[in-house]
């Protein structure tokens, strides 16, 4: 075998994979087009691999000089087609070399608050489990220390499992599918392909949770799937379903689960935390229950300080009107639930960032009036202006997101609820949703000064 390896991207996926190939005597080139810190040089150094610049031609060279690449999720591979046989991917490297159980969620929204409150309520339940993957730890440095763990819960993207060949988690979660990241897998269709990536490759004995919506175009598979649906069910749905196959709904009292014929009370809706949305603590007791763990756990979570930053976090209280920070909202949908849980309130809305190649317009047409006015900024900013007008919408555009808060705040009054929700991608103006998040986070703290 030869062992040439080219790690194009040295963000957390690379410097993971550094380590792990590095400690199996692979050599190593790593390509990227920033320049190196010193820790990451220094690193580098240290395994005896080599560095390049990325340009056009140092890209041809390192696609003929290596023997294998892996790439991180970010950087397109599309145009790289002829040199397929050579793709790695972390997630085939990873469910290969882990022995332990692997839980993978994936959706277009939710499933990082689905991961973190999963491996939470695992952990409670005394569990040692790994968190990683789309959410910032390595999943590679894992291995090598996975005797101290019972399981792995990992949050993957569409962009980690778009080549998988063999990736196959024992439960594989997709939270749901919404047209996102168009600008990359071009069609509803191949992005759909791509997060079903979570599941296509699983055995007799592993499972998945996929919204009930989907049935119909699924492949068939010898696997055990479970569906979930918010919607009411019939009696002619349940009796479609296969003895491999098993829904969990709500009914206004309780989650059921129905499987071959039988229809059993999961638990009660007055025993989920206010935390989070409803869809989310359906898919959540649906794995646990398929996990086998005792649904009890959920008493323990503690308070709302469980759910990670940036998704529907409040910031402060000013003056009587109150601050959301949801710059994890990325899609339409995710803006829509947040308003949805903050019904009755007077918003006002801060719209911007990237719209990753799907339009907005459905969006702004879609705001209800509690939505009072939407402040737009950013590199988009003019486009959603005109949609909002075009929608009757009382809204403003500008080009920072200092300049839409700096307005905002001269009109701050008792019941007012600012939220932060941009429903687009933060590369116009911020490296990471974090960094979007925090940049508001800091500006509502200037008020308090």
């Amino acid at each position: 075998m030869n062992k040439t390896l080219g790690i194009w991207g040295f963000g957390v996926v690379g410097i993971s994979a550094l380590r792990f190939f590095s400690r199996r005597q692979w050599h190593i080139q790593v390509m990227d087009n920033r320049q190196l810190s010193t820790e990451q040089q220094s690193l580098v150094n240290q395994v005896n691999a080599t560095f390049i610049d990325q340009t056009p031609e140092s890209i041809e060279q390192f696609f003929t000089a290596n023997a294998y690449i892996l790439a991180s999720p970010g950087i397109d591979l599309r145009p790289y087609a002829q040199y397929k046989h050579k793709f790695l991917t972390e997630l085939d490297l990873f469910g290969k070399a882990c022995v332990q159980p692997i839980v993978a969620i994936t959706g277009s929204v939710g499933k990082t608050t689905v991961t973190h409150l999963l491996s939470t309520l695992l952990t409670a339940q005394g569990m040692h489990t790994f968190t990683g993957g789309n959410i910032g730890t390595g999943m590679l440095d894992m291995i090598d220390h996975q005797v101290y763990y019972d399981c792995a819960v990992i949050e993957v993207s569409s962009f980690q499992l778009e080549y998988c060949k063999t990736f196959a988690p024992d439960l594989a979660i997709i939270t749901n599918v919404y047209p996102n990241h168009l600008d990359r897998h071009g069609t509803l269709e191949n992005y759909f392909t791509a997060k079903y990536q979570v599941a296509a490759h699983q055995g007799i004995g592993q499972q998945s949770l996929i919204p009930f919506e989907f049935r119909a175009q699924l492949p068939v598979t010898e696997t055990v799937r479970n569906y979930f649906t918010h919607l009411p069910i019939t009696d002619e749905q349940c009796a479609s379903l296969s003895a491999r196959e098993a829904l969990f709904y709500y009914t206004d009292s309780h989650i059921m689960k129905y499987h071959n014929g039988s229809h059993t009370p999961v638990i009660t809706r007055a025993e989920l935390p206010t935390i989070s949305f409803e869809l989310n603590w359906l898919i959540l007791c649906a794995a646990l229950t398929i996990l086998r763990v005792p649904l009890q756990v959920i008493a323990q979570l503690p308070d709302e300080n469980t759910l990670p930053e940036h998704r529907l976090e409040l910031v402060a209280t000013i003056a009587g009107a109150t601050f959301y920070n949801d710059s994890k909202s990325t899609l339409a949908q995710s803006t829509l639930a947040a308003i949805d849980r903050l019904k009755g309130k007077s918003i006002i809305l801060f719209l911007g960032g990237v719209s990753k190649g799907v339009s907005r317009e459905t969006l702004i047409q879609a705001l209800p009036s509690d939505v009072q006015e939407v402040y737009c900024f950013g590199a988009e900013a003019d486009q959603l202006h005109r949609w909002c007008v075009k929608y009757n919408k009382v809204a403003y555009a500008f080009t920072t997101l200092d300049d839409a808060f700096s307005t905002v705040t001269k009109k701050l009054a008792p019941q007012m609820c600012i939220l932060f929700s941009p429903a687009g991608t933060s590369y116009d103006l911020f490296a990471h949703y974090e960094e979007r998040g925090n940049y508001f986070k800091k500006l509502v703290t200037t008020i308090l000064v």
